[in-house]
């Protein structure tokens, strides 16, 4: 079930998991006012998440927890359609997390100015400092922590230093999850008021990845440009994982009628 207390609509609900059926701005506002109640967890599905939640029962339980669970990417949509609970946009976290960070940058509330970037390379993550400062000069990026570090505790006490109101976690599916879950009563100890579940957004904001052309991600097929582009490290998630999504989906659909 939604940890929302009046969710807006009757969520998506697929391996599992809940997952809001928002409209973009909906999902920006709802946020924002969640956040101010209790410290706020967002995470996105996508069908290679699908994927790791039927085989992963610890990732299913971490992700159950959190206060948002947004959808992304055609695969989702496509299920939404098929399952009777078509969403209303198409959330993806690489379009949506800059938009909040830009909402954020001209809004004159202090309490979601600190930022703090978890992931990537050093070499990424430096990068991706600098663009961050430039693209959004009125937030504060309080700290940063590359990716990998060889316990949470490293991390934890890097985050709890530098006292965000934001995290931005880019630690992969379903790691980032997981570090969440586990530590979340230390992040909230530290004084953070959201995290975010960021996938590969400090590598976008780096410069290292980059979006799809418009035409692609308008026909849904942002996920072919990728393959295209990145085929060593994404043809087994796009090619043998979509198979498995769309057969567990289609036997989904079954048991439904």
């Amino acid at each position: 079930m939604s940890l929302l207390a009046n969710p807006p609509r009757q969520s998506l609900p697929i391996a599992g998991i809940e997952i809001l059926r928002l409209s973009r701005d909906e999902s920006f506002d709802i946020v924002r006012s969640e956040c101010a109640k209790r410290p706020t967890r967002i995470a996105w599905i996508y069908a290679n998440c699908v994927n790791i939640l039927r085989r992963d029962d610890a990732y299913r339980q971490a992700i159950s927890k959190f206060e948002f669970v947004l959808n992304d990417g055609a695969g989702v949509e496509l299920a939404a359609r098929l399952l009777g609970y078509p969403v209303v946009d198409n959330l993806c976290g690489t379009d949506w997390i800059p938009e909040f960070l830009n909402r954020l940058n001209s809004s004159n509330d202090q309490s979601l100015k600190r930022v703090f970037l978890l992931g990537a390379t050093p070499d990424r993550l430096h990068a991706a400092v600098t663009n961050f400062k430039r693209r959004w000069p009125n937030l504060e990026l309080c700290g940063s922590q590359p990716g990998y570090f060889e316990s949470d505790a490293i991390a934890i006490a890097a985050i709890a230093a530098a006292n965000p109101h934001i995290l931005i976690v880019g630690l992969g599916v379903p790691k980032q999850e997981l570090f969440l879950a586990q530590n979340w009563h230390h992040l909230v100890d530290s004084g953070l008021t959201i995290a975010i579940s960021g996938g590969a957004i400090v590598d976008h904001v780096a410069g290292a990845i980059t979006r799809a052309p418009i035409f692609f991600r308008r026909m849904r097929l942002e996920w072919l440009y990728r393959l295209v582009t990145e085929p060593r490290r994404l043809w087994r998630r796009y090619l043998i994982g979509n198979i498995l999504f769309f057969k567990d989906l289609f036997q989904e659909w079954l048991k439904k009628n």
